[in-house]
């Protein structure tokens, strides 16, 4: 018996993983391997194997990057406190803002009296990848939004594009 539970998992790297079905099926059954070492784990047809999944470092760091945080700042999140790093990476999901975000946060924004700053950093699109090279610098095809103090007129700005 281990000592492994869904209390206190044990982390695996996949080593095998490839898809069942044949070319053309509407469903997608994969076989994956996990590595198990000396967990004292055993595998039984009709166990249940939860995952875990965190965010690529690489993303983690940029964002650290871009919105200068302390990665080292102690954080509280739903799993306890931890620094700022180890919470992004596995706490929360990590991904990229869409339209449809930015437009559900008109309420919240109105009605929290929050204010708005966005740069806009980095852009990829139909295979072409933009950096900004200055402050207020705007990928191509992107006009800059009218001004406004209001922030739902923000919000709906931002959304527009």
């Amino acid at each position: 018996m281990s000592n492994w539970s869904a209390k206190n998992p044990y982390n695996s790297k996949i080593t095998e993983s490839y898809i069942l079905n044949g070319e053309g099926s509407r469903k997608e059954t994969r076989h994956i391997v996990f590595a198990l070492g000396d967990s004292g784990l055993d595998y039984k047809v009709g166990d249940a194997l939860g995952v875990l999944p965190e965010n690529p470092p690489h993303i983690v760091e940029e964002l650290l990057e871009v919105q200068g945080w302390d990665r080292e700042q102690t954080v509280e999140s739903h799993k306890g406190e931890k620094d700022l790093y180890s919470a992004l990476k596995k706490d929360y999901e990590v991904h990229m803002a869409n339209k449809k975000f930015v437009q559900s946060l008109t309420d919240k924004i109105v009605s929290s009296g929050m204010t708005i700053s966005m740069n806009i950093v980095k852009r990829s699109r139909d295979n072409t990848d933009w950096s900004s090279s200055a402050e207020g610098d705007l990928p191509p095809g992107l006009n800059s939004s009218l001004p406004s103090d209001d922030p739902a007129s923000k919000v709906k700005a931002l959304g527009a594009d």
